[in-house]
């Protein structure tokens, strides 16, 4: 029951903490957790569950695991680049010209993907240029350019091993032409 309230308590303290301006409508505020809770169930969540595979199915193989997420994230890929190319063709961010709480949420779910991935590269070209703009926001900016971003996405004591099976998976797929995922609107 609590995995419910996450995405939503999340979306509130980035709101709060990074003075974004308020959402008024109900509309706008729908739309936020929506957005946050899709970046949950969609990116984070089967993220982060590749990482504990060899944990909870030790008998299925790491390529096999790896393969499941990318079909997992293709079509949800689809989805949130139909929803940006909606947005202002494309070129600003999900809840408009400034981004709102979801559009974080958003960012925060294709950047753990990125991790797994070893670069952004796999995206859409509308998401990734939505990821280059959040990027260059100026506190994410800072933040990035710190160092301070860690790579750990869990406490799965395989963490590190399936990170570096997975980008080398992805960067294999990547050279026989099958490393982009999604896309199908932009291309």
């Amino acid at each position: 029951e609590s995995e419910i309230f996450h995405p939503v308590a999340i979306a509130s303290f980035l709101a709060e903490r990074l003075a974004l301006p308020t959402l008024g409508s109900a509309t706008d505020r729908a739309q936020s957790l929506a957005l946050a809770a899709y970046a949950y169930d969609e990116l984070l969540t089967p993220a982060v569950g590749l990482l504990w595979g060899p944990v909870r199915q030790p008998k299925v193989p790491l390529e096999v695991l790896v393969a499941r997420l990318r079909e997992r994230l293709g079509p949800a890929l689809d989805r949130l680049e139909e929803l940006l190319l909606r947005t202002a063709g494309g070129e600003q961010y999900f809840q408009g010209e400034q981004p709102g709480p979801g559009d974080y949420f958003v960012y925060e779910g294709l950047d753990r993907c990125a991790v797994l991935a070893g670069n952004h590269d796999f995206l859409p070209p509308a998401l990734l240029g939505f990821c280059t703009r959040m990027t260059a926001r100026p506190r994410i900016d800072a933040y990035l350019g710190a160092g301070r971003q860690s790579e750990r996405l869990s406490g799965s004591p395989s963490e590190s091993t399936v990170r570096a099976a997975a980008r080398a998976m992805w960067a294999q797929q990547t050279e026989e032409g099958a490393g982009r995922l999604g896309g199908s609107l932009s291309m």
